[in-house]
């Protein structure tokens, strides 16, 4: 028999092998990293809501339609967060993160709820100001799919803390 040819990228793999960190069994970690990266959504995604809406222009019809629009856009970053924290929280057993995660989730169901009705009332001014044509489109499309979010996100987050509450907390 002759000797077998060991191919470069066999070799190494073989010296990766030989050199890897043994894998430790840590069954935390996973809900540590998601708790983290958890945070860090909730985090980036409430900054990015308060700063559509800075400067604050309340009484400006065209703002408050078009910030409470952007707004609920960009709630599934803060919203994923929220889930990822309140899961790896109740699996690891902590219940004040599970607190803390709850009464920030209820907060945004309220917030929401709050924006729908400031959006509502815009709406017949905007209805108003353009009668016809592609705007007048977008603006009903803009209706639509604000309407649907203001009812699902307050409807997914007390869902959510109901499912994170239930049972006994470790």
């Amino acid at each position: 028999m002759e000797p077998k040819a060991i191919l470069p990228e066999e070799q190494a793999a073989t010296s990766r092998k030989q050199f890897a960190a043994p894998m430790v069994a840590d069954p935390m970690l996973g809900w540590r990293l998601l708790f983290a990266v958890g945070l860090l959504f909730v985090v980036v995604g409430l900054l990015n809501l308060v700063l559509l809406w800075m400067p604050l222009q309340l009484g400006n019809a065209e703002y408050e339609f078009a910030s409470v629009a952007a707004s609920l856009d960009s709630l599934p970053l803060p919203t994923m967060g929220l889930v990822f924290v309140l899961a790896a929280s109740r699996a690891a057993g902590k219940p004040a993160s599970v607190r803390v995660a709850t009464v920030l989730a209820l907060v945004l169901a309220v917030v929401v709820l709050g924006m729908a009705a400031l959006y509502w009332l815009d709406v017949p001014l905007a209805l108003k100001a353009v009668r016809t044509g592609p705007v007048r489109l977008g603006i009903l499309k803009s209706i639509t799919k604000v309407t649907a979010q203001a009812i699902l996100y307050p409807v997914a987050l007390v869902v959510l803390v109901r499912m994170a509450n239930r049972g006994k907390q470790g």
